[in-house]
């Protein structure tokens, strides 16, 4: 194809040295131009084009697995797993038919798998992974299904597993991958390109092949933790989905004993050779000694509490400390807060439910406490207040409640709280702040004498504005929840990539020009001078000649954009603070690159399509007109002495570079994940529902045991805590709603005087500064006057 443009080049270009002998120097150096152009874009594509030999499967597991170890060392890091006094699980094999598939019709029951894997990981938190490992090792076909408790740890024990088992696999072994299951519906898609999908979007900014590769090659070990807490509907059907794994596929599913045993009853099909393992509760002297270990402040005594745990082992406090879940929040409430746990033997706590919603209730409380374990002299600032963590945690608990969510993602936040309208209200704001920029630009940089017309200069503002807000809204409504990017340089594919930016920027450019061209168009049909003539004409002409240009001026704009989104070779790291900076990153410098290059060819561009336009009509026309012989040279000096007046000025530095940078990036940055955001933060934070600084908030919220880090997303410690505080409704619903009217008739005065001001500022601008009138007095129009020096009569209206 290269070869043939080549030729093609060539070949014009001879021709016209031909044809025109008289500029056969000038066309010589213009088809040189172009031809180098051609032979470099040649050189370039052959470049850019060439795919990097792939990595094997077992180099891209191993670099995945190195990834997802730090990842989860980490997070044991964060929740306490690694320090040296852990609460210790225990675990057995279920002695309940939850194993094995059921049979068909008129057949026997087949044989249940039935092996012992009781455990209990003792020692280092590396000896205890290593343990774990060990044991799963053991299982027949590497299936294992994890049942026990709410709160009796089988998170944690699925953590601990898929560390071990990182520690544990040797060079090219696959690869476990922990995924919270309550995201996956069933319905909708099944196990394995939701497994990919969800796993890519994070670590290889959405590039599924890598994955899928991992997948076919047998290299991805999926743990999915939390079955229970997907609606009922939901996990039946994937139960169904996970009993149809190919035979062989290894997988380990955790899910609460009562639901999974409920599924089976009700004839749900069983995960087929699947190992089943219930979470054993604490015993009484496990919790005995792990809370006489933890260092409790001045005046704390548990001795009262472990004397009853001995004595009445099926008390509600004994039951409610018999899980991992309740022994931690005891030892964060009063390890944090001090006080007496006898409170926990108070003859209103009847049940275990009332115990542990006593704990849940007063752990936001406790975690925000001063440390009372520190003398108050040492004691760190408090950034926020009890009673500030409260309120908006419970925001944030209601928001994922709602919409039956485990996965606090910073970029759904805008997709749920920003309405439809906040998109072309945004572009109408900042389309008038640009217009307003212009018209202050035009103001500062024209010359004493322009400035009287400057009425075009406030009609090209306003154009602008709204053209601004037209398409903001467009690239609002087209990018709706936009998955965060990661700005990577590769040059693996780049043909590829270019081209998909060039379609996508040349058909949304075409969509977007079309109408205005249509309009145009039309206004010279209806002005009936306007479209008379070689003149009426050559406007056409020009008119289609810049919308040509726009139209690939955009086009190359987008394929810059595309191309410095390059799908990554390896996987990344992930965390929230992670995938926010990254995305900070990628959106300005994507955004600021495009803009860039629409000011640097978008002015030459449009000069172009004015001179292809004016050569166009020449030629269908027999070139009529002037020049009146086929003379490019001629055309192209006129086009020059045309564009006189775009030599170097501070005017032409906004029209020629600040306004199409400006506008460009600003509409670049609309469809990206960070800036909506910004958006999204500061509307909540107005409203305090959110603090300010949410990133550092949650980041915090973590710190202090309240959230979990999964991945990229955060998630409540447990679901019990989300629904606790879910529950917790705020009491002035009713001043909320009063203050967001009194909010709505503050923000309608505002317009309706803007709007006024505006009306005013128009109406001063146009006013009458003449000396004198001219007025016929039969009401007739005035089309023009004469003046008789010698003072002679005649009527001075023609």
């Amino acid at each position: 194809m290269w070869l043939l443009a080549l030729g093609v080049v060539a070949t014009v270009t001879l021709g016209t040295m031909l044809i025109l002998p008289k500029y056969a120097e000038t066309v010589a150096t213009i088809g040189g131009f172009f031809i180098a152009l051609v032979a470099l874009s040649l050189t370039a594509f052959e470049v850019f084009g060439r795919t990097d030999v792939p990595s094997s499967p077992a180099d891209l597991a191993d670099d995945f697995a190195l990834k997802l170890r730090e990842q989860w060392l980490d997070e044991a890091e964060a929740r306490g797993l690694r320090g040296p006094e852990v609460l210790a699980l225990s675990w057995t094999t279920t002695e309940q038919n939850v194993s094995g598939t059921l049979p068909a019709r008129g057949t026997r029951r087949p044989r249940v798998i039935r092996m012992r894997l009781n455990g209990r990981p003792e020692g280092r938190f590396e000896d205890a992974t290593a343990q774990l490992a060990g044991g799963y090792a053991r299982v027949p076909n590497r299936r294992l299904v994890v049942v026990g408790e709410p709160g009796s740890g089988k998170t944690v024990l699925a953590l601990l597993l898929t560390v071990g088992l990182l520690n544990e696999r040797a060079d090219g072994g696959p690869v476990p991958v922990l995924l919270p299951v309550s995201s996956w519906d069933p319905a909708k898609e099944d196990l394995e390109p939701w497994l990919i999908r969800t796993t890519a979007e994070p670590y290889y900014n959405g590039r599924q092949d890598i994955l899928r590769r991992l997948l076919r090659e047998g290299l991805l070990v999926p743990v999915l933790d939390g079955l229970d807490e997907m609606p009922d509907s939901a996990r039946r059907m994937a139960m169904d989905r996970l009993s149809r794994i190919r035979a062989g596929r290894p997988v380990v599913v955790t899910c609460r004993a009562a639901e999974y045993e409920e599924l089976i009853r009700d004839g749900a099909p069983t995960l087929k050779d699947a190992t089943v393992v219930r979470v054993l509760p604490v015993a009484p002297d496990d919790v005995i000694t792990y809370l006489r270990g933890v260092d409790w402040p001045a005046g704390t005594d548990w001795s009262e509490v472990l004397t009853h745990l001995r004595a009445a082992p099926e008390s509600p406090l004994s039951l409610a400390l018999s899980t991992p879940l309740m022994v931690s929040s005891a030892r964060l409430v009063y390890q944090r807060r001090g006080g007496n746990p006898a409170a926990l033997m108070d003859p209103r706590l009847n049940s275990r439910y009332a115990v542990e919603n006593h704990l849940m209730k007063a752990m936001v409380a406790a975690a925000y406490a001063p440390d009372a374990s520190l003398p108050e002299a040492n004691r760190p600032p408090q950034r926020w207040t009890a009673e500030q963590a409260d309120r908006w945690l419970a925001f944030l608990a209601r928001y994922l409640h709602e919409r039956d969510e485990r996965d606090l993602a910073w970029w759904h936040l805008s997709g749920r709280y920003l309405t439809r309208w906040t998109g072309p209200v945004t572009g109408l704001v900042m389309g008038a702040l640009v217009a307003l920029a212009a018209v202050l630009w035009e103001t500062l940089t024209m010359k004493g004498d322009e400035r009287a017309a400057s009425s075009d200069t406030f009609l090209a503002a306003v154009v602008i504005g709204v053209c601004f807000a037209l398409v903001c809204s467009i690239a609002w409504f087209a990018s709706a929840e936009p998955p965060p990017g990661r700005l990577t340089w590769s040059v693996r594919d780049s043909a590829g990539r270019l081209a998909q930016g060039f379609r996508t920027g040349t058909g949304v450019a075409t969509l977007l020009v079309t109408p205005v061209v249509g309009i145009v168009f039309t206004a010279f049909m209806i002005d009936g001078e306007s479209s008379r003539g070689l003149d009426g004409l050559e406007s056409f002409a020009s008119v289609g000649g810049v919308a040509v240009a726009t139209v690939l001026t955009v086009g190359l704009a987008l394929a810059v954009h595309k191309w410095l989104d390059a799908p990554p070779l390896n996987a990344a790291e992930v965390s929230p603070a992670l995938l926010l900076a990254q995305d900070r990153r990628s959106s300005i410098v994507s955004a600021g690159v495009a803009g860039a290059l629409v000011a640097l060819i978008g002015i030459p561009a449009v000069l172009c399509g004015l001179f292809a336009g004016d050569l166009i009509v020449r030629v269908m026309t027999n070139w009529a007109g002037w020049p009146p012989h086929a003379d490019i040279g001629l055309l192209l000096d006129g086009a020059g002495s045309d564009s006189g007046d775009l030599g170097f000025s501070w005017r032409m530095v906004g029209l020629a570079v600040l306004l199409p940078t400006g506008f460009s990036a600003l509409i670049l940055l609309m469809s990206r994940a960070w800036p909506r955001f910004q958006m999204v933060r500061v509307r909540l934070a107005i409203r305090g529902e959110l603090p300010w600084r949410l990133m550092a908030f949650l980041a915090d919220a973590r710190q202090r045991e309240i959230l979990r880090q999964a991945g990229g997303v955060y998630q409540f410690r447990h679901i019990r805590l989300q629904h606790t505080l879910a529950g917790a409704r705020p009491d002035s619903d009713e001043a909320g709603r009063e203050s967001s009217g009194t909010r709505r008739r503050v923000v309608l005065g505002l317009a309706v005087g803007a709007l006024a001001l505006g009306f005013a500022g128009s109406a001063w601008r146009y006013r009458d500064t003449s000396r004198s009138q001219f007025a016929d007095p039969r009401g007739r129009t005035v089309k023009a006057v004469r003046f008789l020096p010698d003072g002679g009569g005649g009527s001075p209206f023609c």
